[in-house]
């Protein structure tokens, strides 16, 4: 007979709801009280599943779906190989924090990184309890999420924002800040920014590209800086090299004589690096760049990359917690949590040479 997590409780002299929440791993749950009850657990022979057809019947009685011990992880729809793997090491990171957080919690992740932006099957008949979704950059990513909605299901999205659903970032606003800050005090007075534009639809949400570039034009008026218009390019498509190498094209044919460059991410600051390179210009001694996400030592960028640092093994964790939270109370809740950030200063920024 399977064991149950009230016969665990009566053994340890604890109420049902803590060993509930100790086999999920929350965090409000003391450690040597989760160390006690996985241990108690273990020697009784209880598993995720120990409970699953009673709780299948308990749920079918009152008209409720069963709990199955699946969440769903949603990467964007690709366009081609070369759209997987320019994110891969951006991935890995938040599916490192999933995958541990989810392991401890008893909870098996379903992955989902198709070519097309069809929901799986398993997903359309809600055969799981929640679902992650990351990088939201296309009008088909939002009707994805728009579908997963309908459907009633918990969302929480990792790294991007949807209408009023939780999510969880990096703190977008402080990050550019820090960035500017670093520049102005290596005493670059033209700086200027590259970024992207995301596809826009009739959904409402808050844009990553938005707020960034709005921390930059803040930032800068923070220390009393001008921002040239000449000095911002926005109009790459994607977050890729080659649109970054294509910006700064148009950035020198407008205004050469920025000294420092802002970039959205490293991704666009290894585009812009190699392109302002192969234009004769030096990094860092004619123009400091930076970044933002901290991947570029995954590509052996050269020189190495300033760059804003976040925990995406951390914010991959608190993800999932914050999954089961909806899960097992408010599926409609709306919590935006904004994870901190560090610049880490590299070679390619250095004082203004002027």
């Amino acid at each position: 007979m399977s064991v149950t997590q009230k016969e665990i409780a009566n053994s340890l002299g604890l109420s049902q709801s803590m060993v509930a929440r100790a086999l999920k791993g929350y965090p409000s749950i003391a450690k040597s009280t989760h160390d006690k009850v996985l241990a108690t657990a273990e020697r009784m022979g209880y598993t995720a599943y120990s409970n699953q057809s009673a709780r299948a019947l308990i749920a079918q009685r009152y008209g409720k779906r069963a709990a199955t011990g699946i969440i769903a992880v949603i990467l964007p729809g690709a366009k081609g190989d070369e759209e997987v793997s320019r994110f891969a090491p951006y991935f890995d990171g938040f599916l490192n924090g999933i995958e541990r957080q989810a392991d401890d919690a008893n909870l098996d992740v379903f992955l989902c990184a198709r070519r097309n932006y069809r929901l799986p099957r398993l997903v359309q008949e809600r055969g799981v309890d929640g679902i992650l979704s990351m990088l939201l950059e296309t009008r088909q990513d939002e009707e994805r999420l728009n579908a997963i909605q309908e459907l009633g299901l918990p969302l929480v999205t990792l790294d991007c924002q949807w209408n009023n659903c939780a999510s969880v970032m990096p703190d977008s606003l402080d990050g550019i800040a820090k960035a500017v800050e670093h520049l102005v005090k290596l005493g670059h007075r033209r700086i200027a920014y590259l970024g992207f534009t995301e596809e826009t639809s009739e959904y409402t949400r808050e844009s990553v590209s938005d707020c960034r570039l709005k921390s930059f034009h803040d930032a800068m008026s923070r220390w009393n800086q001008p921002v040239d218009p000449d000095s911002i390019d926005t109009l790459a498509k994607t977050q890729s090299m080659p649109e970054a190498a294509r910006a700064v094209q148009r950035l020198l044919r407008r205004n050469g004589r920025f000294t420092a460059l802002v970039c959205y991410n490293d991704l666009m600051a290894m585009g812009a690096m190699e392109q302002l390179q192969a234009a004769g210009i030096r990094v860092p001694e004619d123009v400091s760049i930076t970044g933002f996400d901290d991947i570029s030592t995954e590509h052996g960028c050269l020189p190495a990359l300033t760059s804003v640092r976040f925990s995406r093994s951390d914010m991959g964790r608190r993800a999932v917690l914050l999954l089961q939270e909806l899960i097992d109370a408010e599926p409609n809740k709306s919590i935006q949590e904004r994870f901190p950030v560090e610049l880490v200063v590299r070679d390619s920024t250095a004082p203004a040479n002027t």
